[in-house]
C-alpha cells in the first residue's frame, strides 16, 4: 500500500483539522448555549418571569465556542506562513510521511498510539504526546476510504 497526497492548507482547513483536536468538547460548547437560549427563551414566553436565569446563562455560555474560535485564530495567525507551501503526505505498510515548507516528518507505524478518525481529519498520536493532523481532502476518495480500512484493519493501534 502506498498512498500519496497534497493540500495546500487554508484557514478553513485548518480550522476544521485544529477544531477536530479538541474531541467534542467544541460541538458542546456550541450546543450548550444554545439549550440555555431555547430554555430561557421558553420560559420567558410562558413565565411571569420577565429575567429568567436560564437566558442569562445561555449568553453567559457563549463564551464557550467563541473561546475555541478565537484559539484556532490565534494558532493560525502565528503558523500561517508555514502553511505557505502545500502539505505532501505519503502512506505506506510500515509508516507515513508528512513534506511541509518547514521539514519532513517520518512516522513509523509501530510509533503509533492511537488515531482519532474525525470526519475531515485523522488525528494520529504517536510516542512522546506528539500527533499528526491530517485532512482527508489531502487525499482521494478512493485513498482515504483504503487508509480508513487500513486503520480499522488494526484497531489494537489504530482505535
Amino acid at each position: 500500500m502506498v498512498l500519496t497526497g497534497e493540500i495546500h492548507i487554508t484557514y478553513g482547513i485548518y480550522r476544521k483539522m485544529a477544531l477536530s483536536s479538541y474531541g467534542i468538547r467544541p460541538t458542546i460548547g456550541r450546543a450548550l448555549p444554545l439549550a440555555f437560549l431555547v430554555i430561557g427563551a421558553v420560559q420567558t414566553l410562558i413565565a411571569e418571569n420577565p429575567d429568567p436565569p436560564f437566558l442569562r446563562m445561555g449568553v453567559f455560555f457563549l463564551v464557550i465556542p467563541a473561546f475555541f474560535e478565537l484559539m484556532v485564530l490565534i494558532s493560525w495567525a502565528l503558523r500561517h506562513q508555514a502553511y505557505a507551501q502545500p502539505f505532501r503526505y505519503e502512506f505506506g505498510a510500515t509508516g507515513m510521511t508528512e513534506r511541509t515548507a518547514t521539514g519532513r516528518t517520518d512516522l513509523p507505524w509501530t510509533d503509533v498510539t492511537r488515531v482519532d478518525r474525525w470526519p475531515s481529519t485523522w488525528i494520529i498520536h504517536f510516542r512522546g504526546g506528539r500527533y499528526l493532523r491530517v485532512p482527508r481532502k489531502a487525499l482521494a476518495p478512493a485513498d482515504r476510504r483504503t487508509l480508513n480500512e487500513f486503520f480499522l484493519a488494526n484497531p489494537a493501534v489504530f482505535g
